[in-house]
């Protein structure tokens, strides 16, 4: 009873946008914010100096989708590099929605599975990116040193990233995920309001409803700045990286499988409540090394973290 109930109400929160506690004034602002620095990066760089960096988060999502309705489908294939960089220990669940958001947005996405973190940037720049959009917010893990257009730090590669959503809070990713009718990983649907690896990350506990033992979806969240209770919590996989080590964000490319009571081939829509479960292990380890503040970025929509002499793990939102 009490989980028809629960599921009730999450599907009433998702007619009515999905989300409480936002002001629609400042989101259509955050909106509109958004879509210009898309507009002045494509005056800036051109659509074939252009690339991005995909990992199937929530924010990555928005940042995906923001982008793709400024350019369209076909400007959207013509930036030039889009990539991922693959992670040992990924969600099964999370690789199988990376596979099939690129392919439903229409989006070539490349996996790169270099040893040093620095080389695949440099392999970003060798294939002719002078800038990336990504999805990092402010309240990100040292999104607070980012700038919506933010250059790599000296000695990297000649980068620029650009965050057209860096001012957005959690609610209002949601809002637009709702609005948009969009579809996101079912994990989310299961109480994580913030997705690293199997070995980081647990369910939200705020989320968890007491009566049915059962987490309720991510978006039902109250306190937006409590996003990441979930996460640097070690469940299960291989032992952890050395304190310190910088791990690159974005998911592997293998095909996970995911079974559910009503997701369907590991993901959901803005309309419907998902659960899934299932465990396998990513396939490849990278690890990055970096100084001064290298490609700095928190939510794994994105990349390193690595900020004076002393690197960070990056992490997904």
């Amino acid at each position: 009873f009490f989980f028809v109930v629960g599921w009730y109400l999450a599907a009433m929160a998702r007619e009515d946008g999905g989300t409480t506690s936002v002001d629609i004034h400042d989101y259509r602002e955050r909106l509109a914010e958004s879509k210009k620095i898309v507009e002045q990066a494509i005056s800036e760089y051109g659509l074939d100096n252009l690339g991005l960096s995909y990992n199937g988060g929530k924010d990555s999502v928005v940042m995906l989708y923001l982008v793709r309705e400024v350019l369209g489908a076909e400007g959207l294939r013509k930036l030039r590099f889009n990539f991922q960089f693959a992670e040992e220990d990924a969600f099964p669940e999370m690789t199988e929605y990376i596979n099939r958001s690129v392919q439903d947005a229409g989006l070539t996405l490349h996996t790169l599975s270099c040893v040093d973190f620095k080389q695949g940037l440099q392999e970003v720049a060798d294939h002719g990116v002078r800038a990336v959009f990504m999805g990092t917010r402010k309240t990100d893990p040292d999104g607070k040193y980012l700038d919506f257009f933010t250059p790599c730090s000296p000695g990297w590669p000649p980068l620029v990233r650009i965050c057209p959503i860096l001012s957005w809070d959690y609610h209002q990713v949601w809002k637009y995920i709702h609005d948009s009718s969009l579809q996101y990983c079912c994990l989310y649907d299961e109480g994580y309001t913030s997705i690293g690896t199997r070995a980081n990350t647990v369910p939200n506990p705020l989320l968890l409803d007491q009566e049915t033992g059962r987490h309720l979806p991510a978006h039902l969240l109250q306190d937006g700045h409590a996003e990441r209770l979930g996460r640097s919590k070690r469940v299960h996989g291989p032992p952890a990286a050395p304190e310190g080590t910088v791990v690159p964000s974005g998911c592997g490319e293998s095909n996970g499988l995911s079974t559910g009571h009503s997701g369907s081939n590991g993901y959901c829509n803005g309309h419907s409540n998902g659960y899934s479960n299932g465990h396998s292990t990513g396939h490849s380890s990278n690890r990055c090394n970096g100084h001064s503040n290298g490609w700095a970025s928190a939510a794994p929509e994105d990349l390193c973290s690595a900020k004076g002499h002393s690197e960070r793990k990056a992490e997904r939102a």
